[in-house]
């Protein structure tokens, strides 16, 4: 697949990561995708949340609802720009992921605690949930010798670096993210080469 200007994909400028939580749910209710879906994540980062909190929320409330009553009791504050793909997956919206990250990048985000086996060679992920009495610390030490209460089906995930990632696929939509937090005021000349390619919705 390659991007035209005369066959333009349809799209989003956002300029927060986790807008593309809000732009997915968009699409889902208004019935333009079904879920579950493949995504493809270009980035530096993960985006799986390692460093804060929502973790601990996510392993001991959010997964122990059932998968689709998941996005009426969800706790908004607590998708953010650094987290929304594992909250994406825990919504049961995706079935396929695939990482693009730069040449250099070496598993330095990836959060292990969501991945089959605890390990970050598996190729995928897997939410357990576990018994909310549990504290975060506790959860931390002792995860790996605590059976789950119920596990969500296995979501399958690839790793790719720029010099092995190619765009076989028709892609559906396109997202694409200011992130003025990480990027300096002097790229945003891209937003509107992007623009080019994209029908904005």
């Amino acid at each position: 697949m390659a991007f035209s200007k005369s066959s333009k994909i349809k799209g989003r400028v956002i300029t927060h990561h986790n807008e593309s939580f809000n732009f997915w749910e968009e699409l889902i209710s208004e019935g333009h995708i079904s879920t579950p879906f493949e995504v493809t994540h270009i980035d530096a980062h993960s985006d799986l949340g390692l460093g804060d909190s929502a973790w601990h929320y996510i392993l001991t409330q959010l997964l122990s609802y059932p998968i689709e009553q998941r996005i009426k009791i969800l706790d908004r504050s607590k998708v953010n720009l650094a987290n929304y793909l594992t909250f994406t997956m825990s919504m049961g919206w995706i079935n396929k992921l695939n990482f693009v990250f730069h040449e250099y990048w070496n598993f330095n985000d990836f959060f292990s605690i969501y991945l089959k086996d605890f390990d970050d060679y598996s190729g995928f992920f897997e939410f357990r949930s576990y018994d909310s009495q549990y504290s975060a610390s506790y959860l931390t030490e002792n995860i790996r010798n605590i059976n789950p209460l119920k596990k969500d089906s296995l979501i399958p995930y690839k790793i790719y670096k720029p010099n092995n990632f190619k765009l076989v696929e028709e892609y559906d939509y396109l997202v694409f993210c200011q992130s003025p937090q990480y990027t300096p005021k002097t790229a945003d000349y891209m937003l509107d080469i992007i623009r080019e390619y994209i029908t904005e919705i």
